[in-house]
């Protein structure tokens, strides 16, 4: 039978949540802004991510 030729979809096409599962996820119980938005999370400086990491040759300086 062509796809055409079908009746619509009378059930929702997503599975409902198992049991003791959330529709959707919980919201986060974090700090929110006046705006609603999270605020950033703090990085560190990136000298000191650049310090942090070990150094290796690059690749290309192998040949």
């Amino acid at each position: 039978m062509p796809a055409h030729d079908k009746p619509p979809r009378t059930e929702p096409r997503s599975r409902p949540p198992a049991p003791g599962k959330h529709a959707t996820a919980p919201l986060d119980t974090e700090q929110v802004d006046e705006t609603g938005r999270k605020p950033p999370k703090a990085r560190p400086d990136r000298q000191e991510y650049l310090d942090a990491r070990p150094r290796r040759p690059h690749a290309a300086a192998k040949h």
